[in-house]
């Protein structure tokens, strides 16, 4: 094998592995709850809201670890 091919097999695994590391984590925060307190908290979400709207609304209540990551992966699903 050249080491061209080499190169790229190993810059390709890198960039998977990147890939695969960064999704698992935006995959973490966006479904594991910030705290193991289990109180019932009630937030409206009002027909006509935005996916921004809502994600930036449970991240302000301390709901969700990050908007973002909530976001992409509503977008996802």
């Amino acid at each position: 094998m050249s080491f061209l091919k080499k190169t790229l097999l190993i810059a390709l695994a890198l960039c998977l592995l990147i890939f695969s590391s960064v999704g698992g984590l935006l995959y973490y925060q966006a479904t594991h709850p910030v705290s193991a307190d289990s109180t019932t908290i009630i937030v409206e979400i009002k027909p006509g809201m935005t996916l921004k709207q809502v994600a930036t609304r449970l991240a302000d209540r301390e709901l969700i670890h990050s908007s973002g990551s909530f976001r992409l992966l509503a977008y996802i699903e």
